[in-house]
């Protein structure tokens, strides 16, 4: 017999449910070792509590496992007891069910319930069935879904429900419909990793009409789209008491970030929310940026990823700002931000005293611009500050130092993240002996190069302008929507724009070289020109002297010449390429039926 506590500590005890007082949390685990109760903030082994001791959790424990018929009806055993205890919270999270372990899980669910209407006790408030088709056919997954559904569909009293990790898709979700219908009283839904798109919101939006109960709302990682979204925000729309929305890595676009925007227009209680990896691009992120003005209870906000640029980051800082949210996490990595949107963003966080993570990672706001945002903080305005995250921004060693400085003044700081930015190693070392522990891993740095130029008209500038260009867009899978357009289309002007730019300098660099050439020849016409003047004899004379002089001296030159020509010439033919294929690329995707975007090189 063991217990453990909550801080999940095992010791050995004998009697202890003779001692335990009834009215705490009880729980059951099924797995390695059998079952166990749980009662008063410990499980125990070994015996069975009869009679209501208020809300008791079953779980299958031991990890994912295959389950079979035999191991079900073992498994699910106390579920069946006359005298068991009355279950109300059930997880079979973990456990894949097959057809036949369905029907039986059916089976033990179904007498769980009529145990619990024949006593009147409150009925199951919540359930977890996670992943309990991970690993079966489609057909055998629709089967157990709609029997674990069957068992449960007169069970109004459900609060919370997880379908997480199950690849539902419409079908599955459909197969769960008496799971979902007809629940009053559900405040908390989970359909994470299902591969739900439009369809399936449109089932849901069809599932929970009038005024909705929701609080939590999680789906993250599914394939909504925007059209997804819109169906999705008819829901969020419906929930006033809504506090923790996800809705991450969803591919949803501008026209969805702006349905999304406008549902949360209306709600007051929000607390989280996570809409990280999407495309809203940065007339989204101004819808978005509306509605958060107006949410005063937000704690918080993680936009990772969602391409808001400077203009959508700098509506949201403002808004978040202007409104009296105690901002505790705000993630706004990898958008494409610059140091022209660090302003506001300095402002929204010299406002959030309770700031305990501030992420900026993977933006391009440069030192001037991290800098700016650092200053923001100090330790009597931050003193709960924990985590600050400024890797992959183009910051130097100098500036580096700064920012250690005034972060090692932050009392709470556990980690400053400065990696993969533009410092040298000797300010490295220089780095760690200011922060000690508190610096993150900085093994992904490029230092810049000692004596690098910053001349735009020099062959080497070029070549490396070309080398290190990158476009930094998002991929996305398209629906063929005037919205997918329109994001291609802003991507190939940037693409155009960025070899325009490569295009300029090479041009410039052409009528230097071509102005060089020019001359030259016009020395050596004049020079020629001179000696036909005068006397042929002297002509010989002077013509043999000073071709020895300077015959050598101008075939070096033409020979230089000629070699930079060469190389301009294979640039020029390398860009011209470029541009082909992009243009190409960009041609056969806006006339294809699938769009896509050019992922970073």
């Amino acid at each position: 017999m063991y217990i453990r506590s909550w801080s999940g500590k095992r010791a050995r005890s004998s009697g202890l449910a003779k001692r335990l007082k009834s009215g705490g949390l009880s729980e059951v685990l099924i797995g390695e070792g059998g079952g166990g109760e749980e009662l008063g903030g410990h499980i125990f082994r070994d015996g069975v509590m009869a009679g209501d001791f208020g809300s008791r959790r079953f779980v299958l424990g031991g990890g994912k496992e295959m389950m079979d018929s035999m191991k079900t009806v073992e498994a699910l055993s106390p579920l069946r007891k006359d005298n068991g205890p009355l279950f109300t919270k059930i997880s079979f999270s973990g456990k894949s069910f097959n057809a036949d372990a369905g029907k039986a899980a059916e089976a033990a669910l179904n007498s769980l319930v009529m145990r619990l209407e024949s006593r009147g006790s409150v009925g199951i408030t919540e359930i977890d069935f996670g992943a309990v088709t991970d690993g079966q056919r489609d057909d055998v997954a629709l089967e157990v879904l709609m029997a674990l559904s069957r068992a449960l569909a007169t069970s109004r009293s459900i609060v919370h429900i997880d379908l997480g990790n199950n690849s539902l898709g419409e079908n599955g979700l459909m197969a769960c419909g008496k799971l979902l219908l007809d629940k009053p009283n559900l405040r908390r839904l989970y359909l994470n990793n299902n591969g739900l798109n439009e369809d399936a919101a449109r089932f849901l939006k069809q599932t929970y009409r009038g005024t909705l109960k929701f609080e939590i709302l999680h789906f993250q990682n599914n394939l909504l789209e925007s059209a997804g979204a819109v169906q999705l925000s008819h829901i969020i729309n419906a929930s006033p008491a809504l506090e923790e929305l996800v809705v991450s890595s969803c591919r949803i676009g501008r026209v969805g970030a702006m349905a999304l925007g406008q549902a949360l227009r209306s709600k007051k209680k929000l607390v989280y929310l996570d809409v990280s990896d999407n495309i809203f691009g940065e007339e989204g992120g101004e819808t978005l940026a509306v509605a958060l003005r107006d949410q005063t209870k937000l704690r918080v906000v993680n936009l990772r990823e969602t391409s808001l640029r400077d203009r959508g980051i700098s509506g949201v800082a403002d808004a978040l700002e202007a409104s009296s949210a105690v901002l505790e996490v705000l993630d706004l990595s990898a958008n494409e931000a610059t140091s022209k949107s660090c302003s506001a963003i300095a402002e929204c966080v010299r406002k959030s005293k309770k700031l305990r993570s501030l992420l900026l990672d993977e933006n391009a706001i440069g030192s001037r611009g991290a800098l700016t945002v650092v200053q923001a903080l100090s330790p009597d305005t931050h003193p709960d500050l924990e985590v600050v995250s400024l890797a992959a921004n183009g910051i130097s060693g100098a500036t580096a130092e700064d920012i250690c400085r005034i972060c090692m003044a932050l009392p709470k700081l556990t980690r400053l993240e400065l990696d993969a930015n533009r410092i040298d190693p000797k300010d490295v070392q220089i780095l760690l002996d200011l922060c000690g522990g508190r610096l993150g891993d900085m093994g992904d740095n490029v230092p810049r190069v000692d004596g690098e130029q910053s001349s735009a008209n020099t062959m080497s500038d070029v070549s490396s302008r070309l080398d290190n260009s990158k476009i930094s867009t998002t991929a996305i899978v398209a629906d063929n929507s005037e919205e997918s357009r329109d994001e291609l289309l802003n991507s190939a002007r940037s693409i155009k724009d960025e070899l325009l730019s490569v295009k300029q300098e090479l041009s410039s660099y052409s009528r230097i070289k071509a102005e060089e050439f020019s001359s030259l020849q016009q020395s050596r016409a004049e020079s020629e020109s001179s000696e036909q003047r005068r006397s042929a004899g002297s002509m010989r004379r002077s013509l043999n002297t000073r071709s020895m002089a300077s015959e050598p001296v101008i075939e070096k030159k033409m020979d230089a010449l000629s070699t930079g020509r060469s190389v301009f010439v294979a640039t020029v033919s390398n860009v011209l390429i470029i541009i082909f294929l992009v243009s190409l690329v960009v041609a056969i995707q806006l006339t294809s039926e699938n769009c896509f975007y050019i992922r970073p090189v």
